[in-house]
């Protein structure tokens, strides 16, 4: 009984589910630059299929160079997360299952002291980084529902999270990542089978992280893809339930039970 009940729980992750009849699919937001551009990269040179969401597909260029060298594996979608009918229309046009669900799209906002941000500030910040992944995961749920690893990915920070005294200034974004953080673990807790994780992606050298950060997009990609091949291994309930930061997590592998292949070990 427990040997077939622990089947059940890998099933999703079986040897069938990698093969090159069956790509996987990702979909990612803010795929024109930086993490996100790097990540759509790095997940095609796995041979798995992205959905690249962007604001302005016409200036996305690097982007755009992909697609053209993958035709087959990228389409690219314009979206802006602040637009919940966008969100729906475009939940409405996809209708391939979704493996990885992943919320990249983010705004810094403000970084000065509180007495200069302004309510409208707040809200910009917000409604991108907070409130945009929480209803992108509403309408796409039953993509990811119907796919094989059913995992929302939202790539948060632990930037001054938890301890606020200790970081000055990026209180908005402090502030909206952290709740964004909370509202994927309520996802979490509300679907038993969908995996939700969130992912600190590091110190990258993008235009949000600014020129001194300790990693490159690419390998901020290259550990998120890491986290991911390992996390889709385990069992919903062994996920880690805080903030996992890609740049210390260590892969704990098992030895699968006989007869059962998982995908990516």
């Amino acid at each position: 009984m427990m040997y077939k009940s622990m089947l059940r729980l890998f099933s999703h992750v079986s040897s069938s589910a990698f093969s090159s009849n069956l790509p996987l699919h990702a979909f990612i937001t803010g795929a024109n630059r930086g993490i996100g551009l790097a990540l759509t990269e790095k997940l095609m040179s796995e041979g798995i299929r992205v959905s690249a969401a962007v604001r302005d597909p016409e200036h996305s260029g690097e982007l755009q160079d992909l697609r053209i060298k993958n035709a087959d594996l990228l389409c690219i979608h314009q979206l802006d997360v602040r637009n919940e009918a966008g969100i729906k229309n475009l939940s409405l046009e996809i209708t391939d299952p979704i493996d990885f669900l992943i919320h990249n799209a983010g705004i810094l906002g403000p970084i000065g002291k509180e007495e200069e941000i302004s309510l409208e500030s707040f809200e910009e910040v917000f409604r991108t980084n907070t409130f945009a992944p929480w209803i992108l995961s509403q309408h796409f749920l039953n993509h990811v529902r119907k796919s094989q690893l059913q995992t929302i990915v939202n790539i948060t920070t632990n930037f001054g999270v938890g301890k606020p005294e200790e970081v000055e200034g990026f209180i908005p974004y402090r502030a909206s990542k952290e709740n964004s953080a909370f509202l994927m673990r309520i996802l979490n807790s509300m679907d038993p089978h969908v995996r939700v994780i969130n992912l600190h992606p590091g110190w990258v050298r993008t235009n949000m992280g600014g020129p001194h950060g300790e990693l490159t997009p690419s390998e901020s990609a290259e550990k998120i893809y890491r986290v991911l091949k390992d996390t889709s291994s385990k069992p919903k309930d062994k996920l880690e339930k805080g903030i996992i930061d890609v740049t210390t997590y260590r892969e704990r592998v098992s030895s699968p039970l006989p007869g059962i292949t998982l995908g990516w070990i």
